[in-house]
């Protein structure tokens, strides 16, 4: 029995497994706010934010607090806001916003 194959086998899978990213490693779940009359999982997503943070950015945002940045009157994804030193924007369902390399989003419930 040759030893050689095995050993190449399990020596790219090790490599793999160093080379894959992980996983969510850094996504935190911050509980929920209530915005609109909608439930919303608050996440830091990437980064580092506080979750009382993350709830109160993004309950201000959902709250239409902040400045809106773009067209007036144009297509929503050319428009986002400062809230709270924050640059936010809706998506399907949520919203999120980031800073500094941080990032947080509210996906509804």
């Amino acid at each position: 029995m040759r030893k050689w194959p095995l050993i190449g086998f399990l020596a790219t899978c090790g490599v793999v497994v160093l080379l894959a990213p992980p996983v969510a490693a850094s996504t935190r779940s911050c509980g929920t706010i209530r915005a609109q009359g909608t439930r919303f999982a608050v996440t830091v997503t990437h980064g580092r934010a506080s979750c009382a943070t993350t709830r109160h950015v993004l309950s201000d945002f959902f709250h239409g607090k902040g400045k809106v940045h773009g067209p007036a009157n144009g297509p929503a994804y050319k428009q986002w806001w400062a809230v709270d030193g924050w640059a936010c924007g809706y998506g399907t369902g949520g919203g999120g916003c980031s800073r500094s390399g941080a990032r947080i989003r509210a996906q509804q419930t």
